[in-house]
């Protein structure tokens, strides 16, 4: 991954164009600090549940490897063979991408799981309406 902080605020400016953030700025001792749109954070949460239950996280290239197997509606396991990706989990992912412009991005697809995991909004999140 090239640096973090730089590819981190690359994808969160799509975030913006793509409406699911307001803002967002770095703090130095602080970090990053997301202004989140509604709608921007029913796709993370969503995005966040995808992420668990394919083990997005678990590798660098497996946010890579998702994006490919939703493009072929089946998965590679690598235990006993493909599984096929419900074609709606399969469109809610290339959408995201879509959204964000990391067609295929590994370093971009990568970030997004990372931003996720890290920044995802939850009940106590404030959310910023308008």
């Amino acid at each position: 991954m090239d640096n973090p902080r730089v590819l981190f605020e690359r994808v969160m400016d799509s975030m913006v164009r793509a409406g699911w953030l307001h803002s967002h700025v770095f703090t130095e001792g602080k970090g990053h600090h997301l202004a989140w749109t509604p709608e921007g954070a029913k796709l993370a949460q969503g995005l966040k549940h995808l992420a668990a239950c394919y083990a997005l996280h678990d590798r660098d290239d497996a946010p890579y490897l998702f994006y490919v197997a939703c493009q072929e509606g089946r998965l590679d396991t690598g235990h006993g063979g493909p599984v096929d990706i419900d074609p709606e989990i399969a469109e809610f992912f290339r959408q995201c991408a879509a959204d964000l412009w990391l067609y295929g991005d590994k370093d971009g697809l990568l970030a997004l799981v990372h931003i996720i995991n890290g920044w995802c909004p939850d009940a106590g999140t404030g959310i910023v309406f308008g």
